[in-house]
């Protein structure tokens, strides 16, 4: 989904698969990756998609949003991306897109791990708020890798976390890896938007418990992950951290329990 090599000043895409059929007016390559972009995070702000295409352009930030605009009038013209309301934001410049019911189709065409069950309407106010905060955690994770210019960073869309470690015990948010120096670190995020009670994180908290157990992951990772929740705050990131540790112990022991990790964009 996104990824920053060693020494790079941008993030990339992984190659297109190809150019969409009908012509287009702006770039291909930046259209299939708004399409990819909007399949992974379920909704954008059009800032958070300025900044995950336009990450290197030597543009001005008029041209960029000018860019933008170009490339979502151009999928909204073909009826593959809608404009929606994003929860607490009345602004219209704080406006979101996300796929249409044919987007999803065209993009579950094109990606046979697409999980069918992101093919609907129009998505929840719940999801819409989750996935601006999701953009969020991948956008800061991306700067801090682009400043150090020494860390290889890839992110990971949930499905892609589940064909990677062949299981759906748990189904992460999102799966990243970093890499420094011969030094490796893998985390399952999770975006937390504070607006569940303390027993659903729990519940959260034993699927990932299970998944641990299970075993399925070790053919594909060397050592179990982190568990990084990204919370609204420090102090419910504490709380969280409370509930981990005290399910996490009593369902798995120590070892599993010392995996999880929560914290808020602030610290």
């Amino acid at each position: 989904m996104l990824r920053v090599t060693q020494g790079s000043s941008s993030d990339s895409a992984e190659d297109a698969s190809g150019d969409l059929n009908t012509p287009s007016r702006v770039s291909s390559l930046r259209v299939e990756r708004t399409l990819r972009l909007l399949a992974g995070f379920g909704a954008l702000r059009r800032d958070q998609l300025e900044s995950f295409l336009l990450t290197d352009a030597t543009l001005t930030s008029g041209s960029r949003r000018v860019v933008t605009h170009r490339t979502l009038g151009e999928l909204r013209e073909r009826g593959l991306i809608q404009e929606v309301a994003l929860p607490g934001r009345p602004s219209r410049a704080s406006r979101g897109y996300a796929l249409t019911e044919a987007g999803h189709r065209l993009y579950a065409a094109r990606d046979a791990a697409y999980p069918r069950r992101r093919i609907r309407p129009a998505p929840s106010v719940v999801l819409l708020d989750h996935a601006a905060a999701l953009a969020e955690i991948a956008i800061a994770f991306r700067d801090a890798a682009l400043a150090a210019r020494d860390i290889a960073l890839l992110w990971e869309c949930d499905w892609e976390a589940v064909a990677r470690i062949g299981s759906t015990a748990a189904i992460p948010d999102a799966f990243v890896t970093l890499e420094r120096g011969g030094w490796l670190a893998r985390a399952f995020v999770e975006a937390d938007r504070s607006t569940e009670w303390y027993s659903a994180f729990g519940n959260k908290v034993r699927r990932y418990v299970e998944l641990y157990r299970a075993d399925e992951w070790r053919a594909a990772l060397a050592t179990w992950p982190l568990v990084l929740t990204v919370t609204t705050s420090d102090a419910h990131a504490r709380s969280l951290a409370r509930v981990a540790e005290r399910v996490a112990r009593a369902e798995g022991g120590t070892r599993i329990a010392r995996a999880f990790r929560c914290t808020s964009l602030d610290e």
